[in-house]
């Protein structure tokens, strides 16, 4: 007993002596970094700002630098720009006290292979890439500096374009005022932390310009005044369109390049001045501007209205689509199993021998080739009447729902569709609630319900036919169905007027599939043919190129699988996209 009395108070002796241990250690301080993503991995992070490194920590904090440099560049929104700055001042007092480790430079490179990973339209340019390799040397002041100028430019030249959109008076003024406020504290900003940069006094004197320029609207003396009429903050006046003689006449043969200046042009064929800088602006937006299936929509929309083309479309379906469609033809001509199937069976190999004449297409656009090659209109110009009188938006619905123009359809209030079929029955496209016969009413009823309608009888019906044929000779029907079926929420296809039933809706529709085949490869061409010369525009610490694909090796077409497998020298990189629709990427490899 008296020996366990020892050992319980050594015990406790121990516990009190480890607890007065441990309050004398130096309170816990964490890395800068650690402060604003509280809760993540903080130990790990204390160890870049308390001398120990930790090669995890450099990926994350590297790949967090970038993130935030890329959003100072890009943002229009000061306070974004205020608030990013003084994490990223943090940020590079964090890579500073670490920089010299002999594996920093080792890891700062996993951080942008993971930052490309994550954001594969970016790329590290030249001074992105000097803040990870060089952080005591990177001259925030200047970045600062130039960064407040554009992101202030830019947010006004917005404002300005929306003053325009504007009616009443006391809106603009209010919107103008909003547009002081902006000048003012980038004013602020730029004199509390700029003032040491190179830049500084000319950033300065743009200010000044952008405030008096705003001043001469009017909003200097109080007054609404004109919208920036001739403020220099105005948005510029579209360029003129370069014509070149075409085919099919003057206007029908317009050309407009789409993206001046760039190795790969993408040229719209037909349309107007007004048509071509609209697809233009379009394509030019930024991703975070749209959602991607709106975009899409407004631009097939576009195509269809004023049947417009894209040269390098044309080109490269008159080069590849007899490639296709003679490697289709043969595949049934020798297939003695073809011959001998029925209509099924044939839907059936039809789809293998597609993906064999696919595979003889040596340079693969990114998109349904099979709508490319085999649904192209004959008659590019033969809806224009239709979408001149009902729109292509409602026909698009129409279509979708055309199958089976005898249902009723039920759309309750949050039905995403019930807008849409609204449009249409003011269109005369469709009818709704009571213009809907009974009968078919009815038919949207599960036969239980039926049964309660028609209890009067007696009996129970088995079949939902007989039960509809039973209550529409109840005298009360109307009463009886208004107390079953909300009627509103009813509606019904009509068939299109007598002057387009000529149409085939299987050949419209094939016809919109292509031109949103088209679409797609237009912006996914411009939107990699820009990634592209981004991507040259800074070659410093490149040691070479490679090109990369997301898909799977035996997903590639054969041009991709080829350059896949070089080594491009830095004075000689592979000009990209090689095609349209394609979707193959520069990678940097770097050396330091």
């Amino acid at each position: 007993m008296t020996v366990f009395l020892f050992i319980l108070l050594g015990l406790v002796v121990l516990y009190f002596l480890g607890k007065k241990k441990a309050s004398t250690k130096a309170p816990f301080q964490p890395g800068a970094a650690a402060k604003h993503e509280e809760g993540k991995a903080q130990a790990s992070k204390a160890g870049v700002t308390n001398g120990r490194y930790h090669p995890e920590v450099v990926h994350r904090v590297g790949v967090q630098a970038l993130e935030t440099v890329s959003i100072i560049g890009t943002s229009k929104a000061l306070d974004t720009i205020k608030g990013r700055y003084a994490l990223l001042r943090e940020l590079c007092q964090d890579l500073a006290s670490i920089h010299r480790h002999p594996r920093y430079v080792t890891d700062v490179q996993v951080a942008i292979d993971r930052y490309k990973a994550m954001y594969y339209d970016r790329l590290p340019n030249a001074h992105e890439l000097a803040l990870l390799l060089k952080p005591q040397e990177f001259n925030l002041p200047e970045f600062y500096c130039q960064a407040l100028s554009h992101g202030l430019r830019r947010g006004l030249e917005d404002q300005a374009e929306e003053i325009k959109l504007l009616k009443r008076e006391d809106a603009k003024t209010r919107r103008k005022a909003k547009m002081m406020e902006s000048i003012s504290t980038a004013r602020q900003e730029l004199q509390a932390q700029c003032a040491a940069a190179p830049s500084f006094e000319a950033v300065m004197a743009q200010v000044e310009e952008l405030e008096a320029a705003l001043a001469e609207s009017g909003m200097g003396v109080g007054a609404a005044g004109p919208a920036l009429a001739s403020s220099k903050i105005q948005a510029q006046a579209p360029e003129p369109w370069p014509a070149r003689a075409g085919d099919k006449g003057t206007q029908a043969g317009k050309e407009y390049v789409l993206n001046p200046g760039k190795p790969f042009a993408l040229t719209l064929v037909h349309g107007s001045d007004q048509v071509a800088r609209t697809v233009r602006k379009l394509l030019e937006e930024e991703e975070g501007q749209y959602t991607g299936g709106n975009k899409l929509t407004q631009l097939a929309s576009l195509f269809a209205e004023h049947n417009l083309r894209v040269k390098e479309v044309e080109t490269y379906k008159a080069k590849y689509g007899p490639v296709y469609l003679q490697k289709l033809e043969e595949l049934r001509r020798n297939s003695a199993e073809w011959q001998q199937a029925g209509p099924r069976d044939r839907e059936d190999l039809e789809e293998e021998f597609r993906q064999v004449a696919l595979g003889a297409v040596y340079e693969q656009a990114d998109c349904d080739l099979r709508t490319l090659f085999e649904k192209e209109p004959h008659d590019i110009t033969f809806d224009d009447e239709l979408i001149k009188e009902f729109g292509f938006d409602n026909m698009r619905t129409y279509l979708r729902f055309a199958d089976n123009l005898q249902k009723v359809r039920v759309l309750q209030s949050d039905n995403y569709n019930r807008p849409k079929f609204e449009k249409l029955v003011e269109l005369g496209l469709a009818v709704r609630g009571s213009a809907i016969p009974v009968a078919e009413i009815l038919s949207t009823l599960t036969l239980k319900d039926l049964n309660q309608l028609a209890q009067p009888a007696g009996k129970e019906f088995k079949r939902k036919n007989l039960a509809i044929d039973h209550i529409c000779t109840l005298p009360n029907l109307e009463e009886l169905v208004g107390e079953q079926v909300s009627l509103r929420e009813l509606f019904k296809l009509q068939p299109l007027p007598e002057k387009y039933r000529h149409l085939n809706l299987q050949e419209l529709a094939d016809s919109w599939a292509y031109t949103f085949v088209v679409v797609e490869l237009l912006v996914q061409t411009f939107r990699n043919s820009n990634f592209a010369v981004q991507t040259l525009q800074d070659k410093a610490y490149v040691k070479h190129y490679l090109v990369h694909n997301w898909k799977r090796e035996d997903a590639l077409c054969p041009r991709a699988r080829e350059l896949r497998s070089q080594i491009f020298p830095k004075a000689s990189p592979p000009m990209l996209p090689c095609h349209v629709g394609c979707n193959c990427v520069l990678k940097k490899e770097y050396t330091f």
